[in-house]
């Protein structure tokens, strides 16, 4: 009876944690203006908002199509509607975050989650119209689950993870061994059940039930934007969980080591061998398919931080275990008990400290340097241009069709810039936005040939300054015809 009464009230403890952590991200959503980053975090939620009127867009690869099903509603209500839905989603993490580590029957359990909500990037990217969130609180209900045996809940859910985002595959095959491996043979035909679904249900759009796998967007063994090196995610990994957990991380790998030697020389039990297949193994997978990716410059990787966002329940309680594992050399029971609250304050403080990892509220929660200088094109449009809301416009800046209220798919309001000087259909009066990344990366228009152009002249030039004192500059260009 006493041990239900502490288990009770340390349950009790972690929901009013669930629930100041949602009412400080829901505050903190009325104070902040940004949008998680400026670029795929709009164009998700342009997806979702527009899909009812495209409904396309519900079986759209890119766009994810159980993400835009779910964020449908939220969008709706504009972009603090997917970032109420996000803090929904990492609340839910948070929960799975302390019932993994109490099933793994940490004796500290209640510190997981308060690892995750330390996790600076767990924090910002929360308010963002981002498939992070959702996608973290999905495969940790699924992994949980599976933990628990519930087998046909698990897998169904893992079942459409690839339609939140790509990664869910590597999931999916990561669960099809797990599934071997506890003899549950049966069940692998129900990994199918998302692909199958969503195949038949898009059909209509694409023309046949195969588009789930033809039509991936990431299905590419090269990538636009280069490649890195295998240490990319390693040495940037305080950027994404703090210095302090990165620092933790670095320390407890030789623990991987231990557990996969224990998983092969078969000195786990059954609920311990599980428990670091499913938690410590998709961790891993998770994290080194990335760097690869990355590394060798194939399925169109960016080399984004943010994709361990991801995995972060999954990390605090790999961080929790490897806090643990360093400290037992240490003897004496109170000491280390006395050793592990104090790294572990250290580790909840340090968010806070200002340091280089820290929070910082103009670069985490507020609009990125080049949103900033956007916001005054429509005021100047609206003084200097009445009647830009009849005109057409060319711009790649996600944001930008936030900002000017367009529908990004109705070519009447908007147009991209990519591919337009090869169709060359301006006319007249169009307006051409040219920012310094969107335009570049995604649009392939240098500044120096469109400045050239003389059928185009600058009108207004807007900039902003980054947390790196670069400036972000963004120019209006009106279409005034040739020059003839």
């Amino acid at each position: 009876m006493t041990n239900f009464l502490l288990l009770s009230s340390e349950q009790q403890k972690m929901q009013l944690l669930l629930l100041l952590y949602a009412c400080t991200m829901c505050i903190i959503m009325l104070f902040a203006n940004g949008t998680g980053d400026e670029g795929d975090s709009v164009y998700h939620f342009l997806f979702a908002k527009y899909a009812g009127q495209y409904p396309a867009h519900f079986f759209d690869h890119w766009a994810k199509p159980l993400y835009v099903l779910l964020a449908f509603p939220f969008a709706q209500i504009g972009f603090n509607g997917v970032k109420l839905m996000n803090i929904g989603w990492s609340t839910l993490s948070i929960w799975r975050t302390y019932q993994i580590a109490q099933h793994a029957k940490i004796s500290t359990a209640w510190m997981a989650p308060l690892l995750l909500c330390s996790m600076p990037m767990f924090n910002s990217l929360t308010l963002s119209g981002l498939t992070e969130p959702m996608f973290a609180a999905w495969l940790s209900s699924a992994l949980y689950f599976l933990l628990k045996e519930k087998w046909k809940t698990a897998i169904l859910l893992l079942s459409f993870l690839p339609f939140i985002r790509s990664e869910g595959l590597l999931v999916l095959g990561w669960a099809m061994l797990y599934l071997l491996w506890a003899k549950q043979y049966r069940l692998l035909p129900l990994l199918l059940v998302g692909h199958i679904g969503y195949g038949i249900a898009g059909s209509w759009v694409h023309g046949d039930v195969s588009w789930v796998f033809t039509k991936m967007s990431y299905a590419t063994w090269d990538s636009a934007y280069g490649k890195g090196t295998w240490l990319h995610f390693i040495e940037r990994l305080p950027e994404i969980v703090g210095s302090p957990l990165a620092m933790m991380f670095y320390c407890g790998l030789l623990l991987l080591v231990v557990q996969v030697w224990k998983l092969i020389l078969r000195e786990h039990s059954k609920q311990e061998s599980s428990f670091v297949w499913l938690i410590w193994g998709t961790a891993f997978l998770y994290f080194f398919a990335h760097t690869a990716f990355w590394a060798l410059g194939i399925f169109n990787s960016f080399g984004m931080l943010r994709v361990m966002v991801g995995i972060a329940p999954l990390l605090a309680v790999v961080l929790l275990q490897q806090m643990q594992f360093l400290l037992e050399w240490i003897d004496q029971s109170n000491i280390r008990q006395w050793c592990l609250y104090i790294l572990f304050a250290a580790i909840v403080i340090y968010p806070f400290t200002g340091h280089t990892y820290a929070y910082a509220w103009k670069r985490d929660f507020m609009l990125r340097a080049d949103q900033q200088a956007q916001t005054s094109i429509p005021v100047w449009l609206k003084k200097n241009k009445p009647d830009y809301t009849q005109r057409r416009f060319y711009y790649e800046a996600s944001y930008l069709s936030v900002l000017l209220e367009h529908d990004w798919w109705n070519p009447n309001q908007h147009r991209r810039i990519r591919g337009a000087f090869e169709l060359n259909e301006f006319q007249k009066g169009d307006i051409l936005i040219w920012d310094d990344w969107f335009a570049v990366v995604e649009g392939l228009c240098e500044w120096e040939p469109l400045e050239k152009d003389k059928r185009f002249q600058v009108i207004y030039t807007t900039s902003a300054k980054d947390p790196w004192n670069n400036d972000r500059t963004t120019k209006v260009l009106e279409f005034v015809g040739d020059s003839n």
